[in-house]
């Protein structure tokens, strides 16, 4: 599509050649060539197949110079005619502006020309184009050829309108021009029409015609042979002819004197070809560095040292900012831009920036006063933008320092240049940056893939542990129930015995509802299916609920007083009862039990808090150093399976340690001075202050 630069005062458009295989769209590309730059200044692009088809498209840049105040500047393709190549058909035609659909006049041609103008439509609508908005001119090429069809006779079967098309002979440049500048003028007639009311009130459109004819004019007087006349070959241009008349001595001097100027004409001409042929240079070893590099700070050095170079400046930087704001990037020449060391200066750059476009100060004592300027030693400053809000500074010295219109040509190029550069280290530190965030994404995950694999093992020895336990507590009240009930079955018994067969079948039932229960309230509790009931606690009636839990006898109880403390009271029963039992389970019917109750300081992340420590300790075998952890696991359980196990499916410590958890507190194990085992379960004074809380 078009692009309108009001900045730049610019317009940028896009015509299409369109048409059946080997009809001359390329032809026509050539001609124009041929016409409109017949010293080769622009290139012709053409990709071609083996028997000289286009392969792709043909490309052909085209300065239409100043229309209406615009630099009109267009680029005209063809697109492959062969039926296989559709696609590439579609993506060249995409943004047409205007379309000049080249028919073959060739008897035998007319489905091959029907077929070509359907598949022009149906791509324009492919692109978002509507057929009767955009510009379509009709060619009728190859005039020549024996039999070829009339206008008329072509315009009928492709249903357009009489005197619709233009005759062409392509290969003879013949009509190729004229649908080129109609196609011009109705293309940015269109543009104009479409384009925004800021647009369209700068621009004559009762003029828009001329003014297209008269960019036009210089080639149409060459393809008529209406321009000069051919010179003479001794006349031709880059030829001196010098003539000398007469033998005397002022003849000799007036030659020389015409010799001496025509030198210093030529002299200076090689001056300024040797300083383009160096700036060239420059710039080519600038464009290496840019192109190899994505180093920010390279390529911006690489530009600013040939920008010295070439226009001779004192201080060449790089500065972005508004005022107020403005900030050095890079400089060469000095450690800083002269101008941002001045109020004065400051100001002066913040209006070049806003500027928009490039600037050139001619005399800086003008704008910062004569003193200043000799303070900073700038006479002349030039500035370019380099993208948006930010420009290269170049300083020519004081007293006598100038730029030409050439430097700021360079510049301006070398401005280009450089941003495209910035721009791809910018694209390449994101490309950079965005791998990192991949890797560092994909070791996440591949570690979190690593935890679930481990996790799922973890997850079938527990349910290995789960079946045999369960199995086998659950099997022992199931045997005492059946054997009990076989037993009332086949025999008659007498109600002595009949009563110990209940009480055996009741005791083994409540012995496994006792199993079940321990197992459901733990799956509770662990999957947050039973919260907190949080509210005043009291240690002594803690302690009697957890030893009433138990059922055991025999505890020496210390509690404390503890003001303040808030907890789920009887899931904190619950869990010192199941480390009572566990110490009841392992310690000899001798030994004391110990269950202490206290206030102390907690560590944790923040530093210490206040929290209550319930510690039970026994005077049993204690917990050998390899099963520490294992014992908190699910459905582990101690001793050994030859010599008996004790009772129960292993998740008592399990569930104490989960409901200290879940009050923002832990369990752990120690050994007890003198023998024996020592389980500490440490709690915040209020549930779930801190879940880091350590020991007191």
């Amino acid at each position: 599509m078009a692009q309108w630069s009001h900045t730049d005062k610019t317009l940028q458009a896009k015509l299409v050649y369109y048409g059946p295989a080997l009809g001359g769209k390329t032809t026509n590309l050539e001609s124009l060539h041929r016409l409109t730059d017949p010293r080769g200044e622009n290139r012709l692009v053409s990709l071609h197949t083996g028997d000289d088809r286009t392969l792709y498209f043909d490309l052909l840049p085209f300065e239409l110079g100043d229309i209406f105040g615009y630099r009109v500047a267009l680029k005209a393709y063809t697109v492959p005619g062969q039926v296989h190549y559709d696609a590439t058909r579609r993506i060249v035609l995409a943004g047409a502006d205007a379309v000049v659909f080249v028919a073959d006049s060739t008897p035998g041609k007319e489905q091959q020309n029907q077929w070509a103008l359907q598949n022009l439509h149906a791509n324009l609508r492919a692109n978002g184009l509507d057929p009767d908005r955009t510009p379509i001119l009709f060619q009728f090429n190859k005039q020549d050829v024996p039999d070829a069809l009339d206008v008329d006779e072509m315009s009928r079967y492709l249903g357009l309108d009489p005197g619709e098309g233009y005759p062409a002979v392509a290969l003879r440049s013949r009509g190729v021009l004229e649908v080129f500048v109609d196609a011009c003028k109705r293309m940015i007639e269109g543009l104009v029409d479409r384009a925004d009311s800021r647009t369209r009130a700068q621009i004559d459109i009762a003029t828009l015609g001329q003014q297209v004819d008269t960019a036009f004019a210089p080639h149409i007087q060459r393809l008529h042979g209406v321009s000069s006349p051919v010179a003479d070959a001794r006349d031709a241009p880059g030829r001196t002819r010098i003539k000398v008349e007469g033998d005397g001595v002022e003849d000799a001097v007036a030659a020389s004197l015409e010799l001496g100027e025509r030198l210093a004409a030529e002299a200076a001409l090689a001056n300024r070809l040797e300083h383009e042929a160096d700036a060239l240079r420059q710039l080519s070893d600038s464009l290496q560095v840019t192109g190899a590099s994505f180093d920010r700070g390279a390529i911006v050095e690489s530009a600013l040292d040939a920008a010295r170079s070439v226009i001779g400046a004192s201080v060449v930087s790089l500065v972005e900012g508004e005022q107020g704001t403005l900030a050095l990037e890079q400089a060469v020449g000095g450690e800083q831009d002269p101008l941002l060391d001045n109020d004065s200066g400051r100001d002066l750059v913040a209006r070049m920036i806003g500027a928009g476009g490039a600037c050139v100060v001619d005399d800086v004592g003008l704008e910062i006063g004569p003193q200043a300027a000799r303070q900073v030693g700038t006479r002349a400053v030039a500035s370019v933008p380099v993208g948006a809000g930010r420009v290269v500074l170049a300083h020519a010295p004081y007293p006598d320092g100038r730029f030409e219109s050439r430097d700021t040509r360079f510049l301006t190029t070398l401005a280009s240049h450089l941003e495209s550069g910035l721009e791809k280290a910018r694209l390449h530190d994101e490309v950079t940056a965005s791998r990192d965030r991949l890797d560092d994404l994909v070791q996440k995950r591949t570690a979190q893939l690593r935890r679930a694999h481990e996790n799922l093992k973890a997850l079938d020895k527990t349910k290995e542990r789960f079946v045999a336990n369960l199995s086998h507590e659950m099997r022992t009240p199931l045997t005492a129930v059946l054997s009990a009930a076989t037993f009332l079955r086949d025999y008659e018994v007498g109600a002595e015995e009949r009563k110990e067969s209940l009480e055996t079948i009741v005791a083994a039932s409540e012995n496994l509802g006792a199993l079940l229960d321990n197992l459901f309230r733990t799956t509770e509790i662990t999957s947050g299916a039973d919260p907190l009931r949080v509210g005043p606690a009291d240690a002594a009636a803690v302690a009697h609920d957890a030893i009433e839990l138990a059922g055991v006898d025999g505890v020496e109880l210390d509690c404390d007083l503890i003001e303040g403390w808030q907890a789920d009271s009887g899931q904190l029963a619950r869990a010192v009862s199941n480390m009572l039992d566990n110490a009841f389970k392992f310690s000899p019917p001798t030994c004391p039990v110990k269950l202490q109750i206290r206030q102390a300081n907690l560590r944790s992340k923040d530093g210490d808090r206040p929290g209550v420590v319930l510690r039970v300790a026994d005077r049993g075998p204690g917990v050998p150093e390899a099963d520490r952890k294992r014992i908190f696991a699910p459905f582990e359980q101690g001793g050994e399976v030859l010599t008996g196990k004790p009772r129960g499916i292993g998740v008592g410590l399990y569930e104490a340690r989960a409901i200290a958890r879940a009050h923002g507190g832990r369990l752990d194990y120690r050994d007890r001075e003198g023998g024996g085992a020592d389980f500490v379960l440490c709690v915040p004074l209020a549930a779930g202050a801190d879940s880091e809380t350590g020991g007191a």
